[in-house]
């Protein structure tokens, strides 16, 4: 058997030499004992990267048109300040905005483009985001060999900073350390994006950079008490945990994973440890990401603190802050649980806060294969993030909020360069990971998009053919190399209801009734529908155990139908969606400039109807809808009512809309307006 050393250094010579391998391998090159807790912990991988290709529908074309803009962009430009602060002579002029000189992120957006070129490289096959993300490493190389201790950062001052830091001067704020804006996260976005070329773009000397500058990193810290460690946290820093640990699984050098326990933040985690939600106040986005590397770390060591924190923060999130488009928090921050009605309005709905999310969701998935995790996983895809992106131009938006007259804040793709353009380069080249899992035999199929994936250790295949999101229907088609025994556990969404069906070869399998799928009653009272504060009922499998050979097919019905779903502390507040997609009210074109128009927003008078009697379908598209005379202006109360026009979410471009109303009864109606 190849040792573990030897494989690493076939994969290196491999690299080296322009040759690439399949992100399975990289497994392989990892530290025996690291790998040996993976194959007892991780329950079910995701599909490789590689091996997964999106066909067509809405997430093909955010992909596309991302594709096409990471080949505009001048990878000499994102490298000017490097090489600047490394003393090497500009070959472009930098990029601006966030990414310009002074007190800005400098730095943080060639990061995140290693890492989206890396991971559309192996999203796509297409070699040309290989040769950038080799030529990008190369310089980030060279200016780390310039600096001459490891050191590699475009940061104005940062020398000086971390200088400071290392001797026990610690100013330490939200976003500011040492006169930094968030220093520990620019630099995160550069080791993020060392470890996505190694692993995903197959560059070995990525690895090798990456290690020094762990190195530089370890010995900044090394003078300060575990005290000092955790005044500098204060200050954001990413997923600096996430990036270490993820280096500890690639080299299986005990020393980055205990550098990585230096970036644990107890002051948040250890109240999560305990199950107590302390997110009110917190900014969204410092947050999520130590929690990612908290469940990295779990799956790399089992230690059961991390998964603790990690799985009670995203079901916090996701079940007491969220939106009902996937996202979450007013102005950045964190709210109060359960208490949002109030917070809908505003810049609301941060899009790295989604991104972040996701990539949180997918390791959980990983660790316990639950189908509750797939539903926020599909709620948050298919409304926000792809509503985050103009599919005419490619803008991607910081915000994408969710009230009343509101619009995306789409950003000058050339000259703004902020976080959310960032982490976006990276989330529209992900749209084929958690797709489908696998284990030994077993392959999960968890949503519904037009794609392949080749899967298990024999090159088998399935092709997903359907509409989805606008349609109601998919056909999976199996190519096997021979006949095998696999379960292939189908995920039934729950808001299909009971007309949900599947077919294999065109025979009928037969479903229970969704209700019965709901918790039993042992030992307790039960659950009988709408008990105060009972969470929404979570989809489920269907697991098709057979012998399967080339040729066999599974058709699915999905049919989707509309519900209200109100704010936890105020049910006259509510969303509506069709199926998974939420719909939000045409208020007409959209306006330049940040915020909302000063246009007056009708409230819905139709609370207690039937929501059939008052919407219908607009049969010029599917997924198009009409709310029909019950849409009202409080101030004009004499005024009759008029109909108005709804579309799902991820259709909103250019447009002002509303995802969340007022639904009112004629009384309430008659209240309210008398009061204005």
């Amino acid at each position: 058997m190849v040792s573990t050393r030897r494989r690493f250094i076939q994969l290196a010579t491999a690299a080296a030499s322009g040759a690439v391998w399949p992100a399975s391998t990289f497994a392989e090159a990892r530290n025996p004992s690291v790998r040996a807790v993976e194959e007892k912990l991780i329950k079910a991988s995701p599909v490789p990267l590689g091996k997964v290709r999106i066909l067509g529908g809405p997430l093909k074309a955010a992909q596309d048109r991302t594709a096409d803009y990471l080949l505009q962009l001048e990878p000499d430009r994102m490298m000017a300040y490097y090489r600047i602060r490394a003393g090497l002579p500009e070959k472009a002029q930098p990029y601006g905005g966030w990414d310009g000189g002074g007190r800005n992120l400098t730095g943080h957006i060639a990061g995140h483009y290693l890492s989206a070129v890396s991971l559309m490289f192996r999203a796509t096959g297409d070699a040309r985001f290989k040769d950038r993300a080799d030529y990008l490493v190369s310089e980030l190389q060279a200016a780390q060999d310039a600096q001459g201790d490891g050191y590699l950062g475009a940061l104005e001052n940062g020398r000086e900073a971390f200088a400071a830091l290392s001797s026990g001067q610690i100013r330490a704020g939200g976003f500011d350390l040492n006169g930094l804006w968030s220093p520990w996260y620019v630099l995160h976005k550069t080791f993020a994006g060392l470890r996505d070329a190694y692993r995903y773009a197959g560059n070995a000397t990525a690895l090798d950079v990456e290690i020094r500058f762990a190195s530089w990193a370890e010995r900044a810290l090394a003078p300060l008490s575990e005290a000092q460690v955790q005044r500098m946290l204060n200050t954001e820093f990413g997923g600096m945990n996430e990036a270490l640990a993820d280096l500890y699984a690639d080299t299986g050098d005990k020393r980055w994973l205990d550098l990585s326990y230096r970036f644990e933040h107890r002051a948040f985690t250890g109240q999560l440890k305990r199950h107590q939600d302390n997110l009110s106040g917190k900014h969204g986005n410092c947050q999520i990401p130590k929690l990612i590397g908290s469940a990295a770390r779990y799956g790399y060591t089992g230690d059961v603190e991390d998964l603790l924190a990690a799985a009670f923060f995203w079901d916090r999130v996701t079940g007491h802050h969220s939106y009902a488009t996937g996202g979450h928090g007013l102005e950045e921050y964190f709210g109060a649980p359960d208490q949002l009605s109030a917070r809908v309005d505003g810049r609301t709905a941060e899009t790295c806060n989604v991104y972040n999310m996701l990539k949180l969701t997918r390791r959980l998935f990983a660790l316990r294969p639950d189908a509750a995790y797939v539903d926020f996983q599909e709620r948050a895809l298919f409304n926000h993030i792809l509503a985050s992106m103009d599919p005419a131009d490619g803008r991607m938006s910081y915000m994408v909020p969710v009230g009343r007259g509101v619009q995306q804040e789409y950003q000058d793709m050339m000259r703004s360069f902020t976080c959310c353009v960032g982490s976006g380069m990276e989330s529209h080249a992900l749209h084929g990971d958690g797709l489908y899992f696998e284990s030994a035999g077993r392959l999960w199929v968890n949503l519904f998009v037009p794609s392949t994936a080749e899967f298990g250790p024999d090159g088998s295949r399935l092709k997903m053919d359907t509409g989805f999101p606008d349609g109601d229907t998919a056909t999976l088609s199996l190519t096997l190399p021979a006949p095998r025994e696999l379960t292939i556990a189908v995920r039934r969404p729950v808001w299909a209801g009971d007309g949900f069906a599947i077919r294999v070869n065109g025979v009928v399998v037969e479903q229970a009734l969704l209700a019965t799928l709901r918790g039993g009653a042992a030992g307790g009272r039960g659950n009988a529908a709408g008990n105060e504060g009972e969470s929404r009922q979570a989809s489920s499998y269907v697991e098709l155990k057979r012998r399967w050979t080339t040729g066999d097919t599974i058709e699915l019905s999905l049919p989707k139908s509309l519900q209200l779903e109100p704010t936890p502390d105020n049910a006259s507040v509510s969303a509506i969606l069709w199926g998974p997609l939420v719909l939000a009210g045409d208020m007409g074109p959209r306006r330049e400039g940040r915020g909302a128009s000063s246009t007056p927003v009708p409230v819905l008078v139709a609370a207690g109807k039937p929501l059939s009697e008052w919407i219908q379908p607009n049969p010029a598209r599917a997924g198009d809808f009409d709310a029909r005379q019950v849409a009202r202006l409080t101030s004009s109360s004499g005024a009759p009512p008029i109909d108005l026009a709804f579309r799902p979410f991820y259709r909103t471009h250019r447009r002002r809309y509303s995802v969340y109303f007022d639904v009112l009864s004629p009384a309430e109606f008659e209240a309210r307006s008398g009061k204005e």
